[in-house]
Formats: C-alpha cells, structure tokens, sequence
C-alpha cells in the first residue's frame, strides 16, 4: 500500500496517516518517508493501530532510541521504554497527580540529549476531553520581527526538571530520591536548527526553562514568558482528540506540548490510558544543531 497523508484539520500542522499497519516491520521507504513527514507535519496520527509494546517499542526505534523516563514507577511492568499515562488515580491522597502534563512543555528538554519524538498510543479514551494540544515552533519563531529572530539566536537557556510556572498551572510528577541526581540542569540554545529539516525552531520556552545565560533572572524570565506567550497563540496551536488503538507522534524539537487538563477517573466514559514512548537522536541527519 502506499503511505497517504490528509491534513487533521484547518490547522497548518498535523497529518493523518494511512495505508500503513504498525503491527508490522516497516519497509525501508516508509521508514524514510515518515522521518522527513514528522518534521514537516510536526505531528502524525495513526488510526486504528493494534500494537503490542514490542510494536510500539519497535515504532519508536524507527525514530530514535527509546528512552526510559526518570519517573520508574510510571513505567510499563516488563517494558521500561513505555511510560504509561492515565487518569486512574489510586491514591486519594493525590487528586492532581494525572495532570502533570497538563502544561506547556517539552519532553525531556531537562537533559543533556532532549527527546527528539513523542508518541502516545491511545488505549483507553474518554468520550470527552483527553486532547493533546501542539504548537508549531518553526511557525511561531518565523512570524517573530526580525530584531527579536537575531537576539534569541544568540542566546543560551538553562533547562531543569519541572514546571516554572507551577505556582500557576499543574506541577510535573515529583522526583523521589536519586531521581533528582538524574536531572541536573542543563543549557540549550534557546533557537535550534532542525537536524533533519535544517529549519529554525525557538526551542522549549515553557516548563523546564528557568533562565538565560548572562541576562539577570527578571528579564529571563520575562523573555521566555512572553515567548511562551506568543508560541501557544491560537493560530500555532493543533488541538487533537484520540481514538482508541491511535498512534499520534509528534516532534519534540519543533513543537511544546500540553495535555488537555482531566477530572479523576469515575467510570469508563472518563478513563484515559496512553502508553508513551519518548526518543532520542535521529535516524536521519545529525542530533540537535544551534541555530
């Protein structure tokens, strides 16, 4: 069958899938062709999928190298690449603990090698709510003036595990113990230019950036808010509801992401459960590259 791509929506970014099983080994070609499809489209959607965690697992090598998260108890028993997300919450105690990452963020942008894909696998879904929101980085660093374009190309952001602003919005799972040692802080060019696509994104401006380098902590932070701002504008933004056995990935350089925000588990008509799986590198072209 030959691979088809339809637009999600009125939105510019997001690209349905189809003439493809991920049950099964992909060919050469379609493996090339969805590498230079996901930074195009910055995100795809595979409906009516019906995959094993060894399937999915073997999905996400076609992106990169699955990487375990730093929360282990959230990882899938017997296959720690996949970290499972849901709103099932059994401990009372914790109400708000489904919702961390009900946020604008980017995944694994707190380490040295960020993710470089994200992918869920939509095995339960509510029949309302449950979305993911993307926004387009590429579209969102294009349509800055051309002053503020050559400042945030020069400059460096310090990155560490966590929400900077929790005191606001949702907080992201809490790092037990040795956890913490696993995330120091980390620099990241705030504009980073594509490995595959060569074009320029603004990079993971919410959530895990918590100053520049050289700039006092004020002006910082009032930089990368206003930023942040500007990326999750409307017009930036895909809001994509699941199906269930859907596969919906995205690029993790050239997009934030946030989960739609959702009550506790009561009964199934509520229930979320999403396997996920982050990658790092490229199976194309270099890892990540300043701008």
């Amino acid at each position: 069958m030959t691979l088809n791509f339809e637009p999600l929506g009125d939105d510019q970014i997001g690209a349905r899938v189809s003439g493809i099983d991920l049950s099964s080994a992909l060919t050469l070609s379609d493996m090339k062709t969805l590498q230079t499809a996901l930074p195009k489209y910055r995100a795809l959607s595979f409906a009516e999928q019906r995959l094993e965690p060894a399937d999915f697992i073997r999905f996400g090598n076609c992106f990169g190298t699955p990487q375990p998260h730093v929360l282990a108890h959230l990882r899938l028993k017997g296959n720690p690449e996949i970290l499972v997300l849901t709103n099932i919450v059994k401990d009372d105690n914790k109400p708000n603990g489904h919702n961390g990452a009900a946020f604008w963020h980017t995944d694994n942008s707190y380490e040295a090698q960020p993710a470089s894909a994200t992918m869920l696998y939509a095995r339960q879904v509510p029949v309302n709510g449950g979305e993911t929101l993307v926004c387009d980085m590429f579209a969102a660093y294009q349509a800055l003036p051309e002053a503020m374009k050559q400042q945030c190309s020069k400059l460096m952001v310090r990155h560490q595990y966590g929400n900077r602003d929790q005191d606001k919005e949702f907080s992201a799972g809490q790092l037990q113990g040795e956890q913490v040692k696993q995330v120091p802080e980390v620099i990241h060019p705030l504009v980073y230019r594509h490995p595959v696509s060569l074009g320029k994104c603004l990079y993971a401006v919410a959530a895990s950036a918590r100053s520049i380098v050289g700039m006092p902590d004020n002006e910082a932070i009032e930089l990368l808010t206003e930023l942040k701002a500007h990326c999750t504008q409307p017009q930036f933004v895909l809001k994509h509801p699941y199906a269930v056995d859907e596969v919906f990935i995205w690029d993790t350089i050239a997009t934030m992401h946030a989960a739609a925000i959702m009550d506790v588990a009561k009964d199934t008509s509520n229930t979320r459960v999403m396997h996920r799986i982050s990658v790092k590198g490229h199976k194309r072209g270099h890892n990540f590259l300043p701008a």
